[in-house]
């Protein structure tokens, strides 16, 4: 069985993967296992999330930052600015480190509307708990969808050419699945549980509803401990050396853990979505990774506009 990870916070967050270690497969196909293999590369695959957030000092600098607040009217002029500052970022990270057909054909995929779903995040803010509404309207749509399984995989791509099918208990998962990996966010985000507890229950919570192991892989966030040291990751530096400077302090550990939440929340929705394609592990992943990215971009201008006293 997967071990849950907490990893450790520095005014930012990463996500969590269940991670499993896993010897190199064999080569044989008759012999090589699918999940094996399509997790070996989504652990890979995730290393595209750090070279985006490495490409955010440039981007967006507490500079930029600052002034952007300082001239916006509105929250909803002050994310759509910023969104706009970073529009298409993770495609580019994967254009430019990834195998070129690959990459062609997962830029091909239909985009959501950036900016109309800039403004549908940001207006959930007029809400008392923005994130809880956030996952309570992804936990109504999946209630009330006329699927009872969702497709998460349906086989492993090498790079070569060859597939192996991903078995079924692996490649799908039903409606309890879905609202239990929901449910986690909740864990992330609650403020009154210690990390400890956090893995604790999030741990129980896999292995109650049977989460399989390419949904860990692939959706699981990390609650990472709230630290004041200075961390090499490249989105906590960021965080650290850009924002926070940006907004005078006031990025805690709970705004951080909503942030982390709200990107998991997406990867979910995501998933569930008729535009999501599962046919491989590289372009799944992705798609998943690029809605965890832009999402929780979005709460986190949305978390800074509140950051910073009114003029």
């Amino acid at each position: 069985m997967k071990k849950l990870f907490i990893l450790c916070i520095s005014f930012a967050f990463l996500f969590l993967s269940c991670e499993e270690e896993t010897n190199v497969p064999p080569k044989d196909p008759e012999t090589a296992n699918p999940v094996a293999l399509a997790l070996d590369d989504i652990k890979r695959n995730r290393q595209l999330l750090a070279k985006a957030w490495e490409t955010l000092p440039g981007r967006l600098p507490a500079d930029t930052i600052k002034h952007l607040r300082k001239i916006s009217e509105s929250r909803a002029q002050f994310v759509l600015e910023m969104v706009q500052r970073t529009k298409g970022l993770f495609k580019e990270v994967i254009k430019s480190n990834s195998d070129s057909k690959a990459a062609d054909y997962y830029i091909k995929l239909p985009d959501i509307d950036g900016e109309s779903r800039s403004m549908e995040l940001s207006r959930l803010y007029a809400e008392e708990y923005p994130l809880e509404e956030f996952a309570a309207r992804l936990t109504k749509a999946v209630k009330e969808s006329k699927a009872n399984k969702w497709g998460i995989l349906e086989s492993y791509a090498s790079r070569d050419g060859n597939t192996l099918p991903i078995p079924q208990a692996e490649a799908t998962v039903n409606e309890d699945q879905i609202l239990a990996a929901i449910q986690i966010g909740e864990i992330v985000a609650d403020p009154s549980m210690s990390e400890q507890e956090q893995e604790t229950a999030i741990a129980e919570l896999v292995a109650k509803a049977n989460i399989p192991q390419l949904m860990n892989g692939l959706l699981l966030p990390a609650v990472q401990h709230y630290t004041d040291e200075p961390s090499n990751d490249p989105f906590m530096s960021w965080l650290n050396t850009e924002v926070n400077p940006a907004i005078n302090g006031g990025l805690n550990r709970d705004i951080i853990r909503r942030v982390a939440a709200a990107g998991l929340v997406a990867s979910i929705e995501c998933l569930v979505n008729d535009q999501y394609t599962n046919d491989n592990q590289t372009t799944a992943s992705w798609q998943l990774l690029e809605a965890r990215f832009n999402t929780s971009l979005i709460f986190l201008w949305n978390e800074v506009w509140d950051q910073v006293p009114e003029r």
